[in-house]
């Protein structure tokens, strides 16, 4: 065998080993059924944090008073009888005690608010 025809070889051999090892998984991944809600994306996103914890992806604005209750800061909405958690416990201390508008998502299913933007109401 000819000095030029061994790498030649050796590279094909490497090749079909390659694509003989992905093929297998490749053909694996397209049988599993499609497990994904079928919810629109537009109305539903998952929470990185929280993989099985559906919320709401569009912003929204809540108003109350930032009160501790059970050891956590929380928005009271007193119109609507709720208390929303706070995820950002840090900028919701800094206005304890005080009416303010938060902008945010919710979480429905632990009724915590993930706030983008904390502010005292004008």
């Amino acid at each position: 065998m000819s000095r030029m025809k061994l790498p030649l070889l050796l590279s094909a051999g490497v090749l079909l080993l390659a694509t003989s090892l992905a093929v297998p998984a490749f053909a694996q991944d397209s049988q599993q059924p499609n497990t994904q809600s079928q919810q629109p994306s537009s109305q539903m996103e998952r929470d990185p944090a929280t993989p099985s914890t559906m919320i709401q992806s569009d912003s929204q604005t809540f108003t109350g008073t930032i009160v501790k209750a059970n050891g956590k800061f929380v928005l009271r909405d007193a119109a609507n009888k709720t208390d929303y958690v706070l995820d950002d416990q840090d900028r919701a201390k800094l206005l304890a005690g005080k009416s303010v508008k938060v902008t945010g998502r919710l979480d429905r299913q632990t009724n915590t608010l993930h706030a983008s933007a904390i502010e005292p109401e004008s």
